[in-house]
């Protein structure tokens, strides 16, 4: 392509030098009536030639080696065949797409890329061991180079392809992801299975999840690591790839309850279990709206990657699971994902007209209240981390929350501790994985059937010994 450059510092890119602006550098470089001559050149140029020239934007991935801050800094370089995606805002449908070159830049044009559209940019098959950097947006003015993709979705905001040339509102930082350098060699594992016959609407999300058992650990600390995640299957002859976060589990002595968040900077699952948990913990997800109408039973769906750990000598068997909700956040900390199995009880709780709620907490126990400290003027029967508060209750399924003049009135009764049976589809008995906030807009699909269904079932299970 050729550049037309005014002495307005007015950038244009041409896919062929027009034969009019042959002399127009040089002639910049003359007095004013020559520059002026310029201009009128330009100008004539551009109203004989229109179909001459393009608009375009563009960006750069880069490795972010200085501390992770998704700034570009000097010397740091860019990273080549990264997958570079334009979609269309209004339903995530493909335009175009290419790879990064060997300089770590991309660039688009009118010529694939109508003009005057509403666009995200979406970054995949990233290098082993690294993860997008933190986002900055909106960018400052050039020529600062910042990381605008959004780490849990590796897409940038939408933007509109209006201006001649846009090079800052696309941009992505790698960052290498944590981890101990004792890290043994990685176990690649994969589990295929199928979606069911139902059939899924194009908007709807699919929340695909996955959680891990891990055994011979004793009461020792350790730290599991999942890496290089994706999910494989084809879509009536188009081949899907999905990339999922990678996952770190933690078994920590310091921890008294298990807690699952979405690391935003490193665009990593982390996990965190009290040493003395054994059982199913969440692994990692990723939630994937789909760009049109889906036929049921796709067949196979795959999910690969790689298991590695600190300590020698664990036993890990995963599974995952996929299910279809039609309200979902692209905000993975808002989903409230379960990081552990259910309690194995819950309290059962009565106000003034005999309306049941629960509250989770199997450490807490009903009655035995007289050491307990007083709310509202009355001793709370358990303690108050443990209560049945607005905030957990709300109205909740249709359910009216204990009021101040029920507490008072002593019209608040602890039935018991026990399995929640009176409305097990919203009891605290969910598997891990459970976007807990969003339960309410779970349908049937993938592979799950709705209604109290809210990981989908379970695939087959597979794993190995890491550090043998």
């Amino acid at each position: 392509m050729n550049q037309c450059v005014s002495s307005w510092n007015v950038k244009l890119i041409f896919k062929e030098r027009p034969a009019c602006l042959k002399h127009t550098r040089r002639n910049m470089n003359q007095n004013k009536a020559m520059k002026l001559l310029s201009v009128i050149i330009l100008t004539t140029c551009l109203l004989v030639a229109p179909k001459s020239w393009a608009w375009d934007f563009g960006g750069v991935v880069w490795l972010d080696t200085g501390g992770c801050n998704g700034i570009r800094g000097g010397g740091e370089p860019g990273v080549p065949y990264v997958t570079v995606e334009v979609r269309k805002c209004s339903d995530n449908s493909l335009v175009t797409s290419t790879v990064t070159s060997s300089d770590g830049s991309f660039d688009f044009t009118d010529a694939v890329v109508p003009l005057g559209g509403t666009y995200r940019v979406c970054f995949s098959n990233l290098p082993p061991g690294f993860a997008f950097g933190p986002q900055t947006y909106p960018p400052p003015a050039a020529p600062a180079i910042v990381s605008t993709v959004n780490p849990a979705t590796g897409c940038t905001p939408c933007f509109t392809f209006s201006d001649p040339s846009n090079m800052t509102l696309n941009n992505a930082s790698l960052c290498q992801l944590p981890g101990p350098p004792s890290l043994c060699k990685p176990v690649s594992t994969c589990i295929g299975t199928n979606f069911n016959g139902t059939a899924i609407k194009q908007g709807d999300f699919i929340w695909l999840n996955s959680v891990v058992n891990v055994t011979g650990r004793g009461t020792k600390p350790a730290k599991i690591v999942f890496n290089n995640l994706v999910v494989y299957f084809v879509e009536n002859g188009n081949p899907v790839v999905l990339d999922v976060p990678p996952a770190v589990i933690t078994f920590d002595k310091t921890a008294t309850k298990a807690t699952t968040t979405f690391n935003v900077t490193l665009g990593i699952w982390e996990t965190t279990v009290p040493l003395n948990y054994s059982g199913n913990v969440f692994l990692s997800g990723l939630a994937y709206q789909l760009p049109w109408n889906y036929p049921g039973g796709i067949n196979p769906v795959e999910w690969c990657g790689d298991f590695s750990s600190d300590t020698a000598g664990l036993s890990v068997q995963w599974r995952w699971a996929a299910a279809v909700y039609t309200d979902f956040s692209w905000n993975l900390n808002a989903l409230g994902v379960k990081p552990t199995d259910g309690n194995s009880c819950v309290q059962v709780w009565r106000c003034g007209d005999n309306d049941k709620y629960h509250c989770s907490g199997a450490d807490s126990l009903c009655g035995k209240s007289d050491d307990q400290p007083t709310l509202w003027g009355r001793r709370k029967p358990i303690p108050f981390e443990y209560l049945c508060t607005a905030t957990e209750i709300g109205t909740l399924w249709g359910w009216r929350k204990c009021s101040e003049d029920d507490y008072r009135s002593g019209k608040v009764e602890c039935l018991s501790q026990r399995p929640f049976d009176d409305d097990s589809c919203h009891s605290d008995s969910d598997r891990a994985g459970t976007p807990e906030n969003f339960k309410h807009s779970v349908i049937g699909g993938a592979r799950g059937d709705g209604g109290c269904n809210f990981t989908g079932s379970y695939s087959d299970t597979t794993g190995g010994t890491l550090c043998p």
